[in-house]
């Protein structure tokens, strides 16, 4: 319905019409259809399974995944042991103790390669799940590794460096210290859209990273 003044009608509105009052001086209403954007929903996770694995008494940090044969497998180091999980359905499928504890672990495509504290450096065959090669890298203390742009980047944690080791000789190429403040803790690299990204733990500083000098720029800050 209609209304202007004391006047109204109960015809039917069609989008785009006038309508006119009787009375003259009354105004004219004009309706016009307006598309309304209804905000896009955020997204809902949903936890599809859990399943509680057992891999000793060692602590466990970090977890590289692999695809083998359209199999998706997760490799987890806990202590000297590398563990090679079935992702669907959680089986460890093989266990092998590798001589030494080790938290940083990545995977260059070909072979999984692990990093231990005093520098100890592992390259697996990921389908045997064996040790084929050590070498020992000059970057010691390290609890987290990533393949990027040829190379190995690692953290270390003692003096808040990230380091890009040479992958056929472990030699350290660059360092860099992606801290804006005094403190602090690098974690959290990764591989993202082509860049590579890492994290201040205490700053929470979001940094850039220039894989040929190893210079860092800040990104943002999280207030989170």
């Amino acid at each position: 319905t209609l209304s202007a003044g004391r006047t109204s009608t109960t015809t039917p509105i069609t989008w785009g019409s006038t309508y006119q009052d009787a009375n003259p001086s009354k105004a004219t209403l004009r309706i016009a259809k307006t598309n309304v954007v209804s905000p896009t929903p955020a997204p809902t996770f949903t936890k599809q399974a859990a399943k509680n694995i057992s891999l000793g008494s060692y602590n466990t940090y970090n977890a590289t995944p692999v695809m083998i044969d359209s199999e998706s497998y997760l490799f987890v180091q806990a202590g000297p042991v590398l563990n090679k999980i079935k992702a669907s359905t959680g089986t460890v499928v093989s266990s092998t103790n590798i001589g030494v504890e080790g938290f940083a672990i990545a995977f260059d495509g070909t072979h999984i390669r692990t990093l231990s504290a005093s520098g100890a450096m592992k390259k697996i065959d990921p389908i045997t799940n064996s040790v084929v090669a050590s070498i020992q890298s000059s970057h010691p203390n390290a609890n987290e590794m990533v393949y990027f742009d040829g190379a190995f980047w690692a953290n270390r944690y003692d003096v808040n460096t990230i380091s890009k080791i040479d992958a056929a000789s472990g030699a350290v190429l660059c360092s860099a210290r992606a801290t804006a403040e005094n403190g602090g803790g690098i974690g959290n690299i990764k591989v993202i859209d082509g860049r590579l990204w890492a994290t201040d733990s205490s700053t929470r500083y979001v940094f850039a990273i220039n894989p040929q000098n190893c210079q860092t720029s800040i990104l943002s800050r999280s207030e989170e």
